[in-house]
């Protein structure tokens, strides 16, 4: 049997728990809800809804201070009350009755940063906020969470167009003197083609080389504050040849990177107008020189050492590993193109009459043994073959064909060939 001090203290106990839990259980209740709960990263909302009810029996709400999440911007007065300098929505003589509703718009920017960021408040019974700990309201209910989707991100605007080498680029090909430049904007979470560009922003972007090419960025970042959204970018070249992209970064939290298009690096540009089309370059072991014949109009030519991915001819063992591109810009004409190879690779050969020109371009043709062969032109495997290649017949078996082979001095050769107006970007190798 237990004794009866032990079943005194249990009889107490059981006694004094409801009580106890009558006293803690809400009596003040009221609400706080904003609306919308999600939105895109960087968006600004011009009339951001916050509404808080009284949930009581029997009290009013007479005042009450609403934290803002620090991330947000204020950037327009609320319809009611004032905002402190650290978030805080401080609304005064609301007098809510049981119930009742009050609603207040602010203007807010949402952060680039995505997550959930969540409100809170603070409700009186008091006009002014002002009283003792039992003049306060509570607990605190509602949807008090915003969610923001997604991230900031940087977009090319005007994109890096051809240069040559060491060349300040623009958005305007070969003219490293326009006033058309290189630009960047940030802009904000929502799904293209919807978002728009964050005026607001003013951070600075940088520009990089988005892979590892073979050549070097200088200024490598190339650096440049935003202006309403937008940066400029008025300095910086490149020393190789080939092919790039430049990725755009910015230290600011919250932003994804931006990639531009595609674009060239061209070892030599030079004018290409009816009295004068030419261009030369030297490799390794050999040397192309291209000789362009326009009737008229006014481009560019183009050649580059080693750009893009090297032509490799089935059955074909090259007597040099150099090899070029070539081209016009901004006018058609018929192409001209002087292989030089020295002594060595005419050796590798087997001699003057076994170099061969192992072609490639993005359009088929007849090569000297059939149909040119498939070729990873861009040497992109993700996209497929999308350029051809083959040894070039001798003229007139094609519309692209060898002219001749020619001695040069010390065992050197040179083959010479044709390329008709129609064909853009081509490349070679020996």
């Amino acid at each position: 049997m237990l004794p009866r001090l032990f079943i005194a203290l249990v009889a107490l106990a059981a006694a004094v728990l409801p009580a106890a839990s009558v006293d803690a259980a809400p009596n003040k209740p009221f609400a706080l809800d904003v609306a919308p709960l999600s939105e895109p990263a960087g968006v600004t909302v011009a009339a951001y809804e916050v509404k808080l009810t009284n949930k009581t029996a029997t009290q009013n709400l007479g005042s009450a201070n609403v934290t803002i999440p620090t991330a947000f911007t204020v950037v327009g007065a609320p319809t009611r009350g004032t905002v402190t300098a650290d978030n805080v929505l401080q609304l005064r003589n609301l007098g809510v009755p049981p119930d009742g509703s009050v609603t207040v718009m602010i203007g807010l920017r949402m952060p680039c940063v995505s997550g959930g960021y969540v409100w809170d408040a603070v409700a009186k019974q008091s006009n002014d906020f002002s009283g003792p700990p039992g003049n306060a309201l509570g607990p605190l209910s509602g949807n008090r969470t915003t969610t923001v989707e997604g991230s900031c991100k940087l977009r090319f605007v005007a994109q890096p167009a051809g240069t040559e080498r060491t060349a300040q680029i623009r958005a305007e090909a070969f003219q490293p003197e326009s006033e058309q430049l290189v630009t960047v904007e940030a802009i904000d979470g929502r799904p293209a083609p919807n978002a728009q560009r964050l005026g607001w922003f003013t951070g600075t972007i940088d520009l990089r080389l988005a892979v590892s090419d073979p050549g070097t960025l200088s200024p490598s970042p190339a650096s440049s504050p935003a202006v309403a959204g937008l940066a400029s970018f008025s300095n910086m070249a490149i020393d190789e040849s080939g092919n790039y992209h430049l990725r755009a970064t910015t230290t600011a939290a919250g932003f994804s990177a931006g990639d531009s298009a595609t674009f060239q690096v061209i070892g030599v540009v030079n004018p290409c107008r009816p009295a004068d089309c030419k261009a030369d370059i030297g490799g390794t072991d050999t040397s192309s020189a291209l000789l362009g014949a326009p009737s008229m109009g006014d481009g560019f030519a183009l050649l580059s050492f080693n750009l893009g991915t090297a032509p490799d001819c089935p059955g074909h063992t090259a007597a040099t590993s150099d090899y070029y591109e070539f081209g016009l810009s901004g006018i058609a004409a018929d192409k001209t193109v002087i292989a030089a190879f020295g002594k060595a690779a005419v050796k590798k050969a087997g001699g003057l009459s076994k170099l061969e020109i192992c072609f490639a371009a993005p359009d088929p043709f007849a090569a000297k043994t059939g149909p040119a062969v498939a070729f990873d032109y861009d040497g992109d495997p993700a996209n497929g073959d999308e350029g051809f290649v083959g040894l070039l017949p001798d003229c007139p078996n094609s519309d692209a064909c060898v002219l001749g082979r020619d001695p040069t001095a010390g065992g050197a050769a040179e083959v010479r060939f044709f390329v008709p107006a129609a064909w853009g970007d081509p490349r070679y190798g020996g």
